[in-house]
């Protein structure tokens, strides 16, 4: 499970944007969206990071954490049958 759709401002946005970039990486964590301020209600630059094309994390260049609609997201795992081990251990 991992916190999804979570944002916050950054009182110098090039700069964070920067930072996270460098720090999510190793995570397989990159920039996946970006808007200017004549694409965002607030008039601000907003970029998301995440995996797979869908940005999870935030940040804004208002200086204030805006997200309306934090959530968790449960990842799927798949059932795995340990039948035949359980045989090969008797």
């Amino acid at each position: 499970m991992i916190i999804d759709h979570f944002g916050f401002g950054v009182s110098d946005y090039e700069r964070a944007k920067a930072f996270y970039a460098e720090a999510l990486a190793p995570l397989g964590i990159a920039l996946v969206m970006e808007f200017g301020p004549e694409q965002t209600e607030g008039k601000v630059w907003a970029c998301g990071f995440g995996k797979g094309g869908k940005p999870e994390l935030w940040i804004g260049s208002d200086g204030k954490t805006t997200t309306k609609a934090p959530n968790l997201r449960r990842r799927r795992c798949r059932r795995v049958d340990l039948e035949p081990a359980r045989s090969t251990m008797q």
